[in-house]
């Protein structure tokens, strides 16, 4: 089973993510992120990372939150990196 890093997107400037969670995004083979992550963010993983869109949008949650931990667990089963993107 692969690691999971729960990684906080900040407020949305890239200038702002920690030097851990863009070490993590660079090495992620699959980033599962909603709409908040700023896609200048997601420009930074490797090459070959999968995405997996779950959305949360305030009162409409396209996935709902035991669907996303079940979509980061199958992902954790099949990779070596999970990022979780909030």
């Amino acid at each position: 089973m692969g690691k999971v890093y729960l990684t906080g997107a900040g407020p949305g400037d890239i200038e702002l993510l920690t030097i851990k969670a863009l070490k993590v995004i660079k090495e992620a083979d699959v980033i599962i992120y909603d709409r908040l992550a700023n896609p200048d963010i997601l420009k930074e993983a490797k090459n070959g990372c999968e995405f997996v869109y779950v959305g949360k949008e305030d009162g409409k949650h396209i996935v709902p939150q035991d669907d996303i931990n079940e979509v980061i667990y199958q992902n954790a089963l099949k990779y070596e990196n999970v990022v979780r993107l909030k």
